[in-house]
C-alpha cells in the first residue's frame, strides 16, 4: 500500500556511533512493524564510518568513528553533509524489489531533488582512479551521483529476507578542510564535496515532494 503522506526523520546525534545506533534501531523497528522510514539528517562534526565487516585502519582509530550496518568503505564524514537512511519491507510495493532497481530508485530520487535545486549530478559507468574498497571514494557503485568528477553521493544496501536498508552520504564539503592532519596519506580517499552549499530543508521539501509524486503516479496505475 502507497501512502501519501511520508516523514522524514530528521533526528541526529553528536557521534558516529549515536547515529548508527540510531539507524539500527529505526531497522530494527522496522523488521517488527513493516513501517517504512526515510531518514535524512544534518552531520555536524568530522567523523568516520565503517562497514562492519571490514577493519578502520589504526591511524584512523584517532578520530570519532563507528561500523554501520551497511557495506562499502570508510566514508570521511565532514561537518555540513547529509547523511541518510531509507529503510522498508520487500513486500511493500512502493519500493522496487531487485537490489539493482532498488539501488537505481534511490539514486533516482536524489538525483532529481539535487537537480531540481540546481546542482548538476550525474552518473558515472567507471572510476578513473585507483580502485581500493576499503574506501568509499575509490568503491566504485554505478548508481552513486558525481558533480564533474568528484563523487558527492555515496551510498550502500543492506538486504535481510524480508526487509532492507540504505544508507548514505551526500558530501557538502571537501575533506581537505577537516583532515589536513592525515591528507599525506588518505588524500586519495578524500571527497571534495560540492562548490554549492546545500540547504536541509529545500532539500528534504524536495525529496518528500518526489515521493508524494511517485506514490501518487502509482495510485493511478491502480
Amino acid at each position: 500500500m502507497c501512502y501519501t503522506f511520508f516523514m522524514i526523520d530528521q533526528s541526529s546525534f553528536r557521534t558516529s556511533a549515536d547515529n548508527m545506533a540510531y539507524d539500527e534501531t529505526l531497522f530494527n523497528t522496522l523488521q517488527q512493524t513493516d513501517k517504512r522510514f526515510f531518514r535524512i539528517y544534518l552531520w555536524d562534526f568530522v567523523g568516520l564510518t565503517q562497514s562492519e565487516k571490514r577493519l578502520i585502519p589504526d591511524d584512523l582509530l584517532c578520530f570519532d568513528y563507528s561500523y554501520r550496518l551497511t557495506g562499502g568503505g570508510v566514508v570521511f564524514h565532514s561537518p555540513g553533509d547529509l547523511v541518510f537512511s531509507i529503510g522498508g519491507s520487500l513486500s511493500d510495493s512502493f519500493f522496487p524489489n531487485k537490489s539493482k532497481d532498488l539501488l537505481n530508485w534511490c539514486s533516482d530520487i536524489f538525483a532529481q531533488s539535487l537537480l531540481d535545486l540546481g546542482i548538476p549530478v550525474h552518473k558515472k559507468t567507471d572510476l578513473d582512479i585507483v580502485k581500493n574498497i576499503n574506501f568509499c571514494a575509490s568503491y566504485f557503485n554505478p548508481y552513486e551521483l558525481y558533480v564533474g568528477d568528484a563523487k558527492v553521493f555515496g551510498f550502500a544496501l543492506k538486504k535481510t529476507r524480508k526487509h532492507f536498508l540504505i544508507q548514505g552520504v551526500l558530501h557538502i564539503k571537501s575533506s581537505d578542510l577537516f583532515y589536513k592532519s592525515i591528507a599525506d596519506r588518505y588524500n586519495s580517499f578524500f571527497t571534495k564535496g560540492m562548490s554549492t552549499l546545500l540547504d536541509i530543508n529545500q532539500f528534504v521539501s524536495s525529496f518528500k515532494s518526489i515521493l508524494i509524486s511517485r506514490c501518487d503516479n502509482m495510485s493511478h496505475l491502480h
